[in-house]
């Protein structure tokens, strides 16, 4: 059951990379970095370093554009990081007028459903390449210097749309699925069904090249909780 996607690995989205978008009056805004408690600056670098070694970030020398980083403690101790764009690029985006799921419509379109699986993308946004050309509108600036993300960043203002669109696309034509952004839910109105419909779901979620987080993923429940819904 292509279980290759679950594998405690970065995804890479076979086939597609995101593209970001400016207004044609868009001026680039470049921040001098903000300063870092002195408690958190080697978790900072320690997550930096992470981020490059996984292709996540790439070190750069120059930009126009430049983002302050916000840093947010995690419950393990360790620190999430990701660029103050809404200071920047937010509103220079041509954000696309692509519609999310409505939650009411989800619980609609899987109405009838006996069990459900749930699948839960890992650092799903970063499972899609950043194209070359809007790089360096994406880069952070820290107490190591600068880097730019590679890949599709948490808190653009596109990045919602543009993932949920791709989504969109890698689960075309299958029964039996809902998707908002990186939260799948698989159901159907028999065992039999809800195996051949998540078996589908894994299948073309690996010819993609994604990755799921085995760890909050759950398979053929009764009830599953989805954005605070059971």
């Amino acid at each position: 059951m292509h279980m290759d996607v679950f594998k405690d690995e970065l995804g890479n989205a076979r086939g597609i990379q995101a593209s970001l978008k400016l207004k044609d009056e868009a001026v680039p805004k470049y921040f001098k970095p903000r300063p870092i408690p002195s408690a958190l600056r080697d978790k900072v670098a320690d997550e930096i370093k992470r981020l490059v070694k996984h292709g996540i970030l790439e070190k750069i020398k120059f930009s126009d554009w430049g983002e302050p980083i916000v840093s947010v403690m995690k419950p393990d101790g360790s620190v999430h990081i990701f660029g103050d764009y809404k200071v920047t690029i937010n509103s220079c985006l041509e954000v696309p007028q692509y519609p999310l799921l409505n939650i009411q419509d989800l619980i609609s379109r899987l109405n009838g459903g006996k069990k459900f699986s749930k699948l839960d993308l890992s650092q799903a946004y970063q499972q899609l390449l950043l194209c070359q050309n809007s790089r360096n509108l994406v880069t952070i600036i820290t107490h190591l210097g600068l880097y730019r993300y590679t890949r599709l960043p948490f808190g653009a203002a596109s990045s919602p749309a543009i993932f949920q669109e791709f989504m969109d696309y890698v689960l075309e034509g299958l029964d039996g699925v809902g998707c908002i952004l990186d939260y799948l839910i698989i159901t159907g109105n028999s065992d039999e069904d809800h195996l051949k419909y998540l078996e589908s779901v894994l299948k073309r979620l690996s010819e993609y090249g994604l990755k799921m987080k085995k760890s909050i993923c759950f398979l053929m429940k009764s009830e599953v909780e989805y954005f605070a819904f059971e």
